[in-house]
């Protein structure tokens, strides 16, 4: 196993051009973050074995760096950012620049507790353990704005259908061939974009990758979105609905389980804490005005069904599922290490699904056809009921860890409380 120094060389070996590196990780509640190092300060770090510290409360912040009202979220001590120089490529948006995601410990070089990456990353390796592997690739939705009328008609200003051809404008398409190849600059693999239903709105799908890399790799695609859009005096946005009567953005999950013998007992376990995941999954007040009855959003009823778009759990093809009830506001190693979490529960329990196909939208079913199918429970219908089932689920959060788990809790119970007075187009200005 190469160490840091050997990493860093390797790479500055092959890419002498690059001076700046963005070290990244996501918060608590999902947005970005990044300090820049020049070349040769994180060579003399890496050399020396110097640590990079920063405020204790960096994960007990909301958007705006309002404090969650926990007891971390003091001025008093420190953490350390770690680089996991395992991940640097090249920042395609950004020249002379490389990318590398970040893990979090304590003086002691413990994990510190409110690292939403390391807690995945043990999830995932748990997963493992059990038997099986996950693999993941997602679907990035977004809305293209006005850089500074923040309208959809400076980009497509026509009536809009699922992959319109009409809809792909000449500075649409620009934009998303130059996504794309910034993307590929930074060995990320496109597999397609297209227009979405609502105006403005486009999706760009990356290639499938082991769970980890594909989140790190997410993280990656978003922000070159966002840089790329800016270069085109545009602004991208990862809001689940920024414009209220038009369809929504989404984020949703491709993943694969390896063991077929052990997929129905894992998605039995997803589906049993699905209540729970969506705290994560659907983190924000607008995410719940976007998964609405026969929306084609995923619905409102916890259930399954092959090739339907209707259902949370959307089955593709034996062992490839689509997880449909998340958007761009979520922290997507909060939700990728607890659906981990989940298929491992239902593993070592051996569940049965109990829930049957479900090929129609279960909105549209009467009471004794859903009953049936097994179709019983309603999803919650706002964060604060999943945030009060994800509090109850002592199974997930003790095995997601208590103090990250209770961390996102007063975050986002603290978030509730500042949108009463900023109102729900404040997400506007974060995703």
């Amino acid at each position: 196993m190469s160490t840091d120094n050997q990493l860093l060389t390797r790479f500055l070996e092959h890419h002498p051009e690059v001076d700046y590196f963005y070290l990244i990780w996501i918060d608590t509640v999902g947005v970005s973050r990044a300090r820049v190092l020049t070349k040769n300060h994180l060579v003399n770090l890496t050399q020396s074995k110097q640590k990079i510290a920063t405020i204790r409360s960096i994960f007990s912040r909301l958007q705006d760096d309002t404090p969650n009202g926990t007891r971390v979220n003091t001025s008093a001590g420190s953490v350390n950012i770690v680089p996991d120089l395992g991940t640097l490529r090249l920042a395609g948006y950004s020249p002379r620049s490389a990318t590398v995601l970040c893990r979090f410990c304590n003086s002691d070089e413990s994990s510190f507790d409110l690292d939403a990456r390391s807690v995945c990353q043990k999830a995932i390796e748990s997963l493992n353990v059990a038997g099986t592997d996950l693999r993941c690739g997602f679907e990035l939705e977004f809305t293209l704005l006005g850089a500074q009328s923040g309208r959809t008609k400076d980009v497509s200003p026509f009536d809009r259908q699922w992959s319109s051809a009409r809809a792909l404008t000449q500075p649409a398409v620009k934009f998303l061939k130059d996504v794309v190849q910034a993307l590929d600059h930074s060995g990320i693999q496109v597999l397609q974009f297209h227009a979405e239903y609502g105006p403005g709105q486009y999706e760009v799908s990356t290639a499938p990758l082991p769970a980890l890399d594909a989140l790190d790799s997410y993280v990656v695609s978003k922000e070159t979105v966002y840089s790329i859009a800016e270069q085109h005096n545009l602004r991208a946005s990862f809001h689940p609905k920024p414009i209220a009567d038009a369809p929504g953005s989404g984020a949703h999950v491709h993943f694969s389980i390896s063991e077929k013998l052990k997929e129905e007992a894992a998605i039995a376990g997803i589906l049993f804490h699905l209540s729970s995941i969506c705290a994560f999954s659907l983190p924000t007040e607008v995410s719940y005005a976007r998964v609405e009855d026969s929306g084609w959003a995923g619905g409102r009823w916890k259930a399954w069904g092959s090739e339907n778009r209707e259902v949370p759990l959307r089955k593709i093809a034996p062992g490839h599922w689509e997880f449909r009830v998340i958007d761009g506001t979520a922290n997507m190693y909060l939700v990728l290490g607890a659906i981990a979490l989940a298929a491992e529960d239902g593993i070592s329990k051996n569940m049965s699904l109990s829930l049957r196909d479900c090929s129609y939208d279960p909105a549209l079913l009467t009471n004794d056809q859903r009953r049936e199918l097994g179709i019983t429970e309603r999803l919650p219908q706002s964060l604060s009921e999943s945030l009060r089932s994800l509090e109850l689920d002592t199974e997930l959060r003790q095995g997601l860890f208590k103090p990250i788990v209770d961390n996102f809790l007063s975050s986002k119970r603290a978030e509730m409380d500042l949108l009463k007075k900023q109102g729900i187009s404040w997400y506007l200005q974060w995703y």
